[in-house]
């Protein structure tokens, strides 16, 4: 799929469609959405998105820091990590569902991470996403969507 495919699509022109890959704030933010969604559907977000890094980012997402067990799992995720040329970007929801929702949507559709990692229980609402998301514990073992 080219990016007159997407425009035609999305109902735009190609300049629109070639400045939302291009992180311009020329236009609004549910263009971007509209465009990004067609080119995820139609697998070729990755191709026409611009990717600012080399290296891959992946999001983690956890309830909090306070204590050693959680403190832990994200420092030894890191270390991993870096250890595979990734960039490790991170939030916490102070145990939080619908925080943790609007952080998963976050970096799903907007932020152009790469993966999510999930340090606490899963469930199905997240079947939707786009990218690979991985939790640590799940509550949805069964789901042939979701790892843990």
């Amino acid at each position: 799929m080219n990016l007159n495919m997407i425009a035609k699509q999305a109902g735009v022109s190609v300049s629109t469609v070639s400045k939302a890959f291009n992180g311009s704030k020329e236009i609004s933010q549910s263009t971007k959405e509209r465009i990004f969604e067609i080119a995820r559907e139609n697998n070729c977000f990755e191709k026409y998105f611009k990717n600012k890094y080399d290296k891959k980012v992946v999001a983690v997402i956890y309830p909090e820091l306070q204590g050693n067990y959680y403190t832990q799992i994200v420092d030894e995720l890191e270390k991993m990590l870096r250890g595979k040329n990734v960039i490790m970007v991170s939030s916490i929801t102070n145990f939080d569902k619908e925080r943790e929702k609007a952080l998963v949507d976050y970096y799903a559709m907007y932020s152009g991470v790469d993966g999510i990692i999930l340090v606490e229980p899963l469930n199905k609402r997240y079947k939707n996403i786009s990218i690979p998301l991985v939790s640590f514990m799940t509550s949805d073992a069964k789901s042939k969507k979701l790892d843990s």
